[in-house]
């Protein structure tokens, strides 16, 4: 079989390809082109400005607790001045020269009239007749005086003047050391106030 192609067809052949090179290569300068002009643009700014970022650090809260100033103590020096009490001599009460113990001449010196009950410490009576003897010179607002007749010291002068004392005996002396009533055993208050007030009217 014997192909012959005519010199028409080569010619429209050749311009078929011609276009179609003319095609690619228009569709590679678009394709640069687009390119091309999606690139973006960058715009200068006319002031420049400067930002600052402040970093934000976590805070913590401190309690501060205020102690109180510790107190000064002040310590006051006192002046200590010693004064040494002045003596003042009292010119003592001359004692009664009657004989009498020293007891009762004291006795005698605050009071005009002094009840004296000698009494033996060991016996129950004259303990009970001791206690009627203090209050009856209560009552006659008078001196009293308890004389232990165990007690030689204030027994003894009684004995040189009265004699021989037994126990209980009740005495009543007025100044300067008179006397005036004696009971020779047991003796109860009223008995002694009524004593005590006639002393006093001696």
């Amino acid at each position: 079989m014997n192909l012959t192609v005519s010199p028409q067809i080569k010619i429209v052949a050749l311009i078929g390809i011609l276009a179609a090179v003319g095609v690619f290569l228009g569709m590679q300068v678009l394709g640069h082109s687009s390119s091309t002009s999606s690139a973006p643009k960058v715009i200068a700014p006319l002031h420049p400005v400067k930002v600052h970022i402040k970093t934000l650090r976590p805070t913590t809260k401190v309690t501060v607790v205020a102690r109180p100033a510790a107190a000064h103590k002040t310590v006051a020096h006192a002046k200590v001045t010693t004064t040494k009490p002045k003596v003042v001599a009292v010119a003592a009460a001359p004692t009664p020269s009657n004989g009498l113990p020293a007891r009762i001449n004291e006795a005698l010196l605050a009071f005009p009239v002094v009840v004296v009950a000698l009494y033996n410490p060991q016996s129950p009576i004259d303990s009970t007749s001791l206690d009627e003897a203090a209050a009856g010179a209560k009552l006659a607002k008078v001196g009293f005086v308890a004389v232990n007749v165990l007690d030689q010291s204030q027994a003894a002068p009684l004995a040189e003047l009265l004699g021989v004392i037994q126990d209980p005996t009740l005495l009543v002396y007025a100044r300067p050391g008179t006397l005036t009533f004696r009971v020779n055993g047991f003796a109860d208050r009223q008995v002694v106030a009524q004593a005590a007030l006639n002393a006093k009217r001696v």
